[in-house]
């Protein structure tokens, strides 16, 4: 009796690696190995190779020393003061050199692989929401962006948020961490990190960490607001949660750029930087209390070649005296509905229930746990709660 062979299986094994090195994630491999043994034996056969492919055509040759940066960053002990000296080293050179960059992937694991891949598929997802959010912003100022971004534009986002993630690896620690002796060590690093980029570049760092801090206080807000459990904490939603330590110190350092020729000073971000600073003193134009609006809305990220200095300098203008565009959502709440909705989720979270409760309505779609004589409780309780208030309001 004849059999018929499975004609995946007759390809050679280096034919089959081509197709697998044209993957677009390595997370992508994990699920094609496990969809037929010949691309598993082909992975077995030439893993390196496979991986380094992957990656080298997800991840942008300029974005690669970054990337590399920030796998070391997690690998070294961060009280080393040698280790992280080795790591902006190897970045600093990295950068001149990309060549030797691609030549030091052959010594990765596929852990590793992994790890950049996932990490740059982040920066990706973060780059498309951050610019979809801004557009409209800057083009309401005069910048009359496209829908897309550029290479030169794409670049600088993913360059920023992984030297965000850097610095938070090599120099953000927890209390009691680092002792006082290597503190003055650290002190010389820091500042290191960020002297061997110029002003603008260091300033598309602050953007993308705004735009971090916007997105994360938005979604601690919706929890306080609107998550049952939350309702009944001892803790007042109204609180400026970002009044923490700030991160921002770290990027007053300015000095002589290494910043590529998508950075320099003829660029869109270096004359924009000069026009918006030129009429204030050198450390004004490093933090200036006025400038959340430009960081808001990533002034040193887009190109602008085609655009005189007299506009630029208009369209700085513009940018940094604009209304906010992204208040607190806690800001749209009154005192009352407040109050009114952390004591209707604290009774509906001691009567068992958990999950969603919406604003200015009794709606117990999304609240599971409860029974309907609870709900029945609960919506007359209330009811006459409010009309006592409304009472109390009119003097009767």
């Amino acid at each position: 009796m004849s059999t018929t062979m499975d004609p995946l299986s007759q390809l050679p094994l280096h034919v089959i690696s081509q197709v697998l090195e044209h993957l677009d994630t390595i997370q992508q491999l994990g699920v094609i190995i496990l969809s037929h043994r010949v691309f598993y034996s082909a992975l077995k056969d030439s893993p390196q190779s496979i991986a380094s492919s992957i990656l080298i055509r997800q991840v942008p040759r300029a974005v690669l020393p970054f990337s590399i940066a920030l796998l070391k960053s997690t690998q070294i002990n961060k009280r080393d003061v040698n280790a992280l000296t080795q790591v902006l080293s190897n970045l600093e050179a990295a950068i001149l050199v990309s060549t030797d960059t691609i030549a030091s992937l052959s010594k990765l694991s596929l852990s590793d692989y992994a790890f950049l891949s996932r990490a740059y598929a982040a920066v990706d997802s973060l780059r498309t929401s951050m610019f979809e959010q801004i557009v409209p912003l800057i083009n309401e100022c005069g910048l009359n962006h496209s829908t897309t971004l550029s290479p030169d534009e794409s670049f600088r986002l993913d360059r920023a948020f992984i030297r965000y993630q850097i610095m938070c690896n090599l120099f953000c620690y927890p209390p009691g961490v680092i002792t006082s002796s290597h503190q003055d060590e650290l002190q010389i690093l820091r500042c290191r990190f960020f002297s061997v980029f110029s002003p603008w570049v260091n300033e598309q760092l602050v953007c993308v960490y705004a735009y971090l801090r916007r997105s994360v206080g938005d979604a601690f807000d919706q929890l306080g607001a609107h998550d049952v459990e939350w309702g009944q904490l001892p803790i007042q939603w109204g609180l400026d949660v970002n009044q923490t330590p700030r991160v921002q110190w770290f990027f007053k350092a300015l000095s002589c750029p290494l910043d590529g020729s998508q950075d320099s000073t003829q660029s869109g971000p270096g004359r924009m930087w000069l026009q918006t600073h030129s009429e204030q003193s050198f450390f004004q134009s490093v933090w200036g209390p006025i400038d959340d609006n430009l960081w808001d809305r990533a002034y040193v990220i887009w190109d602008s070649q085609n655009i005189t200095d007299s506009r630029l300098r208009e369209i700085s203008e513009r940018l940094r005296h604009q209304p906010t565009s992204f208040p607190a959502y806690k800001r749209t709440w009154s005192k009352g509905d407040i109050r009114q909705s952390e004591l209707q989720r604290a009774d509906i979270y001691l009567v068992g229930g958990r999950g969603y409760w919406p604003q200015k309505s009794i709606d117990f779609t999304h609240v599971h746990g409860l029974t309907e004589e609870g709900k029945r409780w609960m919506t007359e309780k209330w009811r006459k709660e409010s009309e006592y208030q409304k009472g109390k309001a009119l003097g009767m």
